[in-house]
């Protein structure tokens, strides 16, 4: 019995090293496999272990399947279990004897427990695990003493009595051993597993990053390194790794990742920094990293900057030549700032912009910078078979070369030579602000360096000349604008100009007849001469009044009126106001009131201020009928708040605004039966602006009307 059980047990350790090695990552594609095969080396085992038992009596022998089974349930899955279990109870079967029904009954209980517990508590690896196993074990072997009432009756307490005993003491501790075995195994297994995926999506993610990673030693040896670096040398890693920087590109300067490479190893310290690498450019962080000799090496990522640090160059320069086309600077102005920040981003030397013009089928221009080839100023010129015109015609960039010159000859697409012949021009197209049509064609070209443009510097100009097209358009309207508004100011000062001149001209003669019109009334007799006579001094006095009014607008728009501040007592000006309008209101029986205070000392312009209550009062009293015209003022801590209302006909809302206008009057279908040139409230407007106030009124129609004028103190 001693010598079936160290068998048994010898083979459960080489199903553990089976398991072990079952349990490692496969190859095979689908899992599936390795389970039909591991449950057929299981079933193997489970018969080597049938073919080493101990024998009760002939026909009932015992052995380990249980201990196997019940574990491969529980730990190693259903499907290895399931062929295990088949595989040994026909091999039991195969057996015979007394003790087939008890031994099949047992491979099924023993099996069954097994994948039962692991369904039914999946977590039993989490807390105490080796109870769950060895309570797991108990309860299968307490199957399998029961299965023995499954032997004939003569032999049933006999056997339990002589394996019971063994079965609930030994076997448990069988599983659980076995169960720890195994679950050991496994956890390693997962471990490793879980490190291997570990550095595979690290190796994974190292070699898929477009920056360079790479790991020196303290010799500036690359001793790691993903696809980027290798793509960079343009070598494998196996011509990489043991290899320096300066063994890998021995003509480029590397003065700058020399001495980064230095101050990590010697300071120990994480730097970033821009490298300089022939003539690109990159960020490198680099930082010390311990070895696996314990010594120190140097961890590096690094990430090509050039085309970001070239995109932000070109936006920078792209704004500023939209600020500068905003700016009050002169076309000429603004397309030097074109070359200048063009000068930024690629080498330019020579540079010309070309405007077409339809009208005439001839070129002009604005800027012209060239080493060898002078223009003259406001130049125009035929360009009919030059590479410009060839731009301009077909409306794309040209990237062009001696070759491709001579090619373009060749086809007559080109035939006529302009300026210094140079071995390598670019020419981009400038559109309209709707890039419907060209307008004109920049260039660069190079006479020395054919190599120092590429098909990448022309993208490069062809996005420039794409924004400068809309803003040579926007400089060029601003500059017509600019143009017209002078012309239109000096149009309105020869108005003025000519208002003044011809206001005084007929003013003179005016006062002329004005007074001998008053002489002869003083001297006339006759009624109808009399009543003739009046009717030219009137029409007199209302043509003065005009011109007046004309001559005091001219004046003021042409910037001749200054404002005179003096202190003055605004109680004495509304007196005298009053005085002069109360005889006109009296004759056409409307009340005339003034509202005053006690004496009020303001400094403002006495003349200005009198001229616009003149001016809103004589108004009240032309538009009131019947009623009553009041006037006064309200005195605020800062300011001064003057008001003209009257009973009158009213204004709709809709002249609120314009009403200030000149030759502006409210409604000329009512009030065509009253006098006026409609500039009274326009020059009360001017006035009160040049005051530093504001003015501005109420009114409803057929109730009356209120005017505001707010005067600063």
């Amino acid at each position: 019995m001693i010598l079936g059980i160290i068998q048994n047990i010898a083979i459960l350790l080489a199903l553990s090293m089976l398991h072990s090695l079952f349990s490692r990552k496969s190859n095979l594609h689908y899992n599936g496999i390795k389970e039909i095969i591991l449950g057929v080396v299981l079933g193997f085992v489970g018969v080597l272990l049938m073919m080493s038992p101990w024998t009760f009596m002939p026909g009932i022998t015992f052995d380990t399947r249980t201990v196997l089974l019940s574990v491969s349930g529980l730990i190693i899955g259903v499907i290895p279990t399931i062929i295990a279990m088949a595989t040994t109870a026909l091999y039991r079967i195969y057996l015979a004897g007394d003790g087939l029904l008890m031994g099949v009954a047992t491979i099924l209980v023993s099996g069954t427990i097994g994948m039962l517990w692991a369904y039914l508590r999946p977590e039993w690896r989490r807390k105490n695990y080796k109870l769950e196993i060895y309570l797991m074990g108990v309860l299968t072997h307490i199957g399998m003493l029961l299965c023995a009432f499954l032997l004939p009756p003569a032999l049933r307490v006999e056997t339990i009595k002589n394996i019971a005993f063994t079965v609930l003491w030994i076997y448990p501790v069988g599983v659980l051993l076995l169960g720890i075995v195994l679950t050991s195994n496994k956890k390693r297994l997962e471990d490793e597993n879980k490190f291997r995926e570990a550095v595979e999506r690290r190796t994974s993610f190292f070699n898929a990053s477009r920056d360079m990673m790479f790991i020196k030693d303290e010799k500036f040896r690359y001793i790691l390194v993903n696809d980027a670096i290798c793509k960079f040398f343009g070598k494998t890693k196996e011509e990489i790794i043991g290899k320096s920087d300066q063994d890998l590109i021995p003509q480029t300067p590397l003065d700058d990742v020399l001495e980064s490479d230095l101050k990590v190893l010697n300071e120990g310290v994480t730097i970033t920094l821009q490298e300089k690498i022939g003539d690109k450019i990159y960020e490198a962080t680099k930082f010390p990293t311990k070895l696996e000799d314990e010594s120190y090496g140097i961890g590096g990522i690094v990430r090509d900057l050039t085309a970001v640090i070239k995109k932000n160059k070109i936006q920078e320069a792209i704004l500023n030549i939209s600020r500068s086309s905003l700016s009050d600077v002169d076309f000429k102005s603004f397309l030097k700032q074109v070359h200048i920040q063009l000068s930024k981003v690629i080498p330019v030397k020579n540079i010309y912009i070309a405007l077409y013009h339809k009208d005439c089928d001839m070129y002009s221009f604005p800027y012209y910078a060239d080493e060898y080839d002078e223009l003259e100023e406001n130049a125009m010129e035929v360009l009919h078979g030059s590479l410009t015109d060839y731009v301009r015609r077909t409306g794309k960039s040209a990237f062009v070369t001696d070759e491709f010159a001579k090619k373009l000859k060749s086809d007559d697409i080109i035939f006529v030579p302009y300026g210094t012949s140079s071995p390598l021009w670019l020419g981009s197209p400038l559109f309209d602000s709707e890039f419907k049509e060209v307008i004109g064609v920049i260039a660069i070209q190079e006479y020395e360096d054919s190599n120092i443009y590429t098909p990448e510097d022309l993208d490069l100009l062809e996005i420039f000349a794409n924004n400068i097209g809309i803003f040579i358009e926007r400089v060029k309207n601003i500059e017509s604008l600019k143009d017209a508004k002078l012309k239109a100011e000096e149009s309105n000062r020869l108005k003025t100009a000519f208002l003044a001149n011809m206001s005084h001209e007929i003013r003179t003669p005016m006062n002329g007849i004005m007074g001998f019109a008053n002489i002869l009334l003083d001297e006339v007799t006759d009624d109808s001469h009399k009543e003739y006579l009046t009717i030219i001094k009137k029409s007199a006095d209302r043509l003065l009044a005009t011109i007046n009014d004309v001559l005091d607008i001219s004046r003021i728009e042409a910037g001749l009126v200054a404002i005179q501040k003096t202190e003055f007592d605004i109680n004495e000006l509304f007196q005298d106001l009053f005085t002069f309008f109360n005889g006109s209101a009296h004759d056409i029986e409307i009340k005339l009131s003034i509202n005053t205070t006690s004496p009020l000392l303001i400094e403002s312009d006495k003349v200005k201020l009198q001229q616009i209550l003149t001016n809103l009062i004589g108004n009240a009293i032309k538009f009131t009928k019947e009623g009553y015209v009041e006037f006064g003022f309200k005195k605020h801590e800062t300011n001064l708040v003057i008001y003209v209302k009257d009973t009158g006909m009213g204004i709709d809302k809709e002249f609120h605004k314009s009403i200030f206008e000149r030759f502006v009057q409210a409604d000329s279908s009512r009030i065509r039966e009253f006098e006026g040139s409609g500039l009274g409230l326009a020059i009360s407007k001017l006035y009160t602006d040049l005051l530093g106030g504001k003015i501005w009124l109420e009114s409803e129609i057929n109730i009356g009307t209120t005017f505001f004028v707010h005067l600063p103190l």
